[in-house]
């Protein structure tokens, strides 16, 4: 199971995140399409929960989002070179989680 560490930044006052092993595309989504933003997480969620044979597909600021029943894609939209990555559906519900913790501790602090 890959591993996510979530931590504030002093400066900026903004998550910042690892996922293990590496990916940095997926990082970079948590950073800046979700951040701080609890109603989009619950979008997330309730989207998932409805999955059943569909695709759902989000484009944000900077990336795009599929899910199916069983896999995430994220896309970078402004690479040079196209830039994804995709894994498990499992594996963006734990992260999704993970986020939504850190941030429910973060605006309770």
């Amino acid at each position: 199971m890959p591993k996510i560490s979530i931590k504030i930044d002093p400066e900026s006052g903004l998550l910042k995140c690892n996922i293990f092993p590496s990916n940095m595309i997926l990082e970079e989504f948590f950073e800046s399409e979700i951040q701080g933003d609890p109603a989009f997480i619950r979008y997330l969620n309730q989207s998932i929960d409805n999955l059943f044979s569909d695709t759902l597909e989000i484009n944000g600021n900077a990336h795009c989002l599929k899910l199916t029943k069983s896999v995430y894609e994220v896309t970078s939209l402004y690479e040079a070179t196209e830039t994804r990555v995709m894994g498990p559906l499992s594996d963006f519900i734990y992260f999704l989680e993970e986020w939504e913790n850190a941030l429910s501790s973060h605006q309770a602090s």
